[in-house]
């Protein structure tokens, strides 16, 4: 079975890719295309941008790592779990914010209220 590097290098072959255009869509080193050929497995940022140069689906590349798709894009299920935690601690704190804000709001139209009342 062909690691991960051969996969892409197979990709590549068939795409009619030289590793000078390549490297340079990558906004990489020509060394650094032909080390990547030699990697068994290939970091998930650097298969994202395979994915959108050579327009293919690398997804079978993660091995056992489960994957999420996001906006025509994929990450592994950990870099996911991580980007949903820290969403989901952004919307708590944006909601602690936004009832302290109506809290203020609504304490301040009471002392405005008062404030009418007595004159």
């Amino acid at each position: 079975m062909k690691h991960a590097g051969e996969i892409v290098k197979s990709v590549v072959s068939d795409r009619g890719i030289s590793v000078s255009d390549l490297a340079r869509r990558l906004g990489r080193s020509r060394p650094f295309v032909y080390a990547l050929f030699e990697k068994p497995s290939i970091d998930t940022a650097v298969l994202e941008q395979l994915r959108q140069v050579l327009n293919y689906p690398f997804s079978e590349l993660l091995g056992e790592r489960q994957i999420r798709e996001y906006g025509g894009g994929f990450m592994s299920e950990s870099e996911f779990n991580s980007l949903q935690e820290s969403l989901n601690t952004a919307l708590h704190e944006a909601e602690h914010w936004r009832k302290k804000y109506y809290d203020l709001v609504e304490q301040f139209n009471e002392h405005l209220l008062r404030d009418k009342k007595q004159r």
